[in-house]
């Protein structure tokens, strides 16, 4: 099973799965795999996230959590240890724009490094983090309980919309001062979580949402395929059309090449969509 895939620059592709990290390199057909005896504190890794070049993988119920990778072997990242009674509940790592680390909980809240230690920072009471996303405006969480903004100003995470309280949000994208959310039963936009002004965007389960090299949004839909939004049309790939073979989709990724990569739900494997249009 995947959960997150790091595409780089160089044309790699990094992805957690619950049996370690799989590495392609540009033009390779053979994956390489890390696992304990590479270095990895635990195979079941939750998120990879590409930090200016440093490679992070966070995992859960290991002994510590958090590793970087240093070319040829994971290891312990150089930050203090994280909380133990964290470390079943590790969700998302993110650096926002003043240059701090942050990780996000699935029991609620987040750890932020200060310093020589991790500050908890709880968001809206128990709020669970589902993903990060670096802002012009500051770092937003995707939450259980709606879409919240931490800035520097506020010193604290403050809701983002006015409404959607307690709609889960799985993703959240900001696109001209826009939000674009993906929730459990469709897309919201906006600052007052209205619903799409489009029909045809998708109301099923949204699990996320990536932006494209030409502006295009694509939304990945738990059961119901893929879809991309752009200029107020919609383009939509279900089963039985070109596209991933299978519907039920957890992540969308757009990469630096302009390669869109999917996640299945429950399945090993990735799908590629390449610049010129075809999957594979």
């Amino acid at each position: 099973q995947v959960s997150s895939l790091v595409a780089r620059a160089d044309g790699s592709v990094w992805v957690a799965t619950d049996r370690g990290v799989a590495h392609l390199d540009a033009g390779s057909t053979e994956w390489t795999i890390y696992g304990h005896d590479q270095g990895l504190d635990s195979e079941s890794v939750v998120h990879l996230y590409d930090d200016d070049g440093v490679l992070w993988a966070l995992s859960i119920n290991g002994e510590r959590g958090l590793d970087v990778f240093d070319g040829e072997r994971w290891g312990a990242a150089p930050v203090p240890a994280l909380p133990p009674e964290t470390l079943s509940d590790l969700r998302r790592i993110a650096r926002d724009r003043a240059g701090r680390l942050w990780i996000g909980l699935s029991s609620g809240g987040t750890l932020r490094r200060d310093g020589r230690e991790w500050q908890v920072h709880r968001i809206d009471g128990d709020a669970g983090v589902r993903d990060f996303e670096v802002g012009p405006r500051g770092l937003l969480a995707a939450t259980d309980q709606g879409v919240y903004r931490y800035t520097h100003q506020a010193a604290a995470w403050t809701r983002a919309t006015r409404g959607g309280e307690g709609v889960a949000a799985n993703d959240v994208h900001e696109k001209d001062e826009r939000l674009w959310i993906a929730c459990e039963g469709g897309v919201r936009h906006g600052a007052n979580f209205v619903e799409s002004e489009s029909e045809e965007l998708p109301a099923y389960d949204v699990t996320s949402v990536a932006e494209d090299r030409e502006g295009g949004l694509w939304f990945g839909m738990a059961g119901a395929g893929l879809a991309r939004f752009e200029d107020g049309q919609v383009t939509h790939w279900a089963l039985g059309r070109p596209g991933p073979a299978v519907n039920d989709l957890a992540r969308v990724v757009a990469g630096p090449g302009g390669a869109l990569w999917v996640l299945p739900v429950g399945r090993a494997g990735v799908y590629e969509r390449r610049p010129d249009g075809t999957w594979q």
